[in-house]
């Protein structure tokens, strides 16, 4: 546990509150005529997430929850478990590297067979497996049910999050 809260995390502190039960960040004081205390903060970006101006600069607000609670900024990405972005529950969220969050994503919406990593190869089905850069070929399987439970193995193997490989739509 921290013993000392730098200038910015008490700054952050002093302007908002984060309930940590609901993700929502409110203005604690007034800092112009349109950012008034008790307001709701955050605008929603065409990606997804919540951002606001603070400190000089616009951030996302999932990284500014994050300095408020930890003190610190988060060391790479921040991962929202649930594919919500703008749900910025406590529970929600984890720092993680590149590669961690790359293994927590959506299917891609060109995927057409509907499983990430399997996809038709000739009268069969393929499966693989990207990691560490480097395509691992899986198998060849008559069955595509067959060659998601390999591909969902290889996932559970490796560290990859229950939720990879969901379609936008389950959320």
């Amino acid at each position: 546990m921290r013993l000392i809260i730098d200038d910015e995390t008490k700054e952050l502190r002093r302007l908002f509150h984060y309930d940590r039960g609901t993700g929502i960040v409110t203005r604690k004081v007034s800092t112009a005529s349109r950012s008034i205390a008790g307001d709701v903060v955050g605008c929603k970006k065409k990606a997804g997430y919540l951002h606001v101006g603070v400190l000089g600069k616009t951030r996302r607000l999932h990284r500014v929850v994050w300095k408020w609670v930890t003190g610190d900024w988060p060391s790479d990405m921040i991962d929202h478990k649930d594919g919500v972005r703008d749900n910025n529950v406590w529970s929600n969220l984890r720092d993680v590297t590149t590669q961690d969050n790359n293994r927590n994503a959506f299917r891609k919406s060109n995927n057409t067979s509907g499983v990430t990593g399997v996809h038709r190869c000739k009268a069969r089905w393929r499966a693989q497996i990207r990691l560490n850069r480097k395509t691992v070929h899986l198998g060849y399987f008559d069955d595509k049910d067959e060659a998601r439970a390999v591909r969902k193995a290889a996932e559970a193997k490796h560290g990859f999050h229950p939720n990879h490989g969901r379609g936008r739509d389950s959320v």
